[in-house]
């Protein structure tokens, strides 16, 4: 199981990103993995920064329990699991505390 400390500030960013999206997951484009509903097709008004996530740090998330692949041979999509949504929650909660702190 993943504690809060041990997980990078890589993987927090994830995490947090996947957690901000509407299903809770992340959606892969020709880029890498950016939260769901965020993919290369959105269209706005103004130019939109996301952060795109690689394969391998997905995986990473996948083969620690904290997202489940829609397909395991071509994945195009990683859901948050129970776990990695708690995680992702106390993530956004610490972040807060802190923002709260400055």
């Amino acid at each position: 199981m993943h504690a809060q400390r041990t997980t990078t500030p890589l993987e927090r960013r994830a995490l947090i990103a996947a957690l901000s999206s509407p299903t809770h997951s992340l959606q892969r484009t020709r880029a890498g993995y950016v939260p769901a509903g965020l993919g290369a097709n959105t269209r706005t008004s103004r130019t939109l920064q996301v952060e795109t996530f690689t394969y391998r740090l997905v995986s990473r998330l996948e083969r620690g329990y904290l997202v489940n692949f829609d397909d395991a041979g071509l994945p195009s999509r990683a859901t948050l699991t129970e776990q990695g949504l708690q995680l992702a929650r106390t993530l956004a909660a610490a972040d807060a505390a802190k923002a709260g702190v400055a």
